[in-house]
């Protein structure tokens, strides 16, 4: 993406993009190049007039999109204004590129208070269906206020399951150490890192792992 005259152009990543289906070891660089050409174009919205920010408080700073590698969150205040600037940056993108946002996979949440009557406009001005928190993204749940030991139950169970399934088995402290560190751990550690989760939530994983590695189950001791 380059700035000419004031004004975004594309037309280079849309020739780059043609010569990366022709040759496949570019793609891999083609995709990093186009998202953070995304990236730098949603950027840019702190300068358009129509666009007003998501709210948050002094502290923080003017957040306009979250992206993960094909997978992006856009941050806006509820007016109608702001949604169409951000749609008209993502449809500049989507003819520059080449690539196409999949409004089916999309969805539009707002605020618990919002009017219904509100919600159906946003709707049917970004042709993205509303969504109802709590939701999963990326692993980690997201809901309206603070953290709730209820939406970390999936993972609890989870973690139950995986050691259910290896109860059965004979294992040596060494080994149930090993699956602890790196199998557990790996499962729950993201998770727990990005959520900043209730310490009764914690507390209860890690009983979970001390039961696991005492060979307890269900409160009893395997162990004679």
């Amino acid at each position: 993406m380059v700035l000419t005259y004031g004004e975004w152009s594309y037309g280079w990543l849309l020739q780059l993009g043609e010569r990366s289906e022709a040759s496949g070891p570019i793609s891999p660089s083609f995709f990093i190049i186009v998202a953070e050409a995304l990236s730098r174009r949603l950027s840019a919205l702190r300068s358009v007039g129509s666009f007003n920010r998501y709210f948050t408080t002094s502290r923080c700073p003017f957040i306009t999109h979250m992206d993960f590698a094909d997978d992006i969150l856009l941050f806006s205040s509820g007016e109608v204004a702001s949604i169409e600037a951000i749609l008209w940056a993502v449809k500049d993108y989507e003819e520059g590129s080449g690539q196409r946002v999949n409004a089916r996979k999309s969805l539009l949440y707002v605020h618990q208070k919002c009017m219904t009557a509100r919600r159906e406009l946003l709707s049917t001005t970004s042709g993205i269906g509303v969504g109802s928190p709590p939701f999963t993204y990326l692993g980690c749940p997201l809901s309206y206020g603070r953290s709730r030991v209820d939406l970390f139950v999936p993972l609890i169970a989870k973690v139950h399951s995986k050691i259910d399934g290896w109860h059965n088995r004979i294992l040596l402290p060494g080994g149930k150490l090993v699956l602890v560190k790196h199998v557990l751990g790996s499962m729950v550690m993201y998770t727990l890192a990005a959520s900043n989760p209730p310490g009764i939530v914690v507390k209860h994983i890690e009983q979970s792992f001390s039961s696991f590695l005492g060979g307890q189950k269900g409160g009893m001791n395997k162990q004679v």
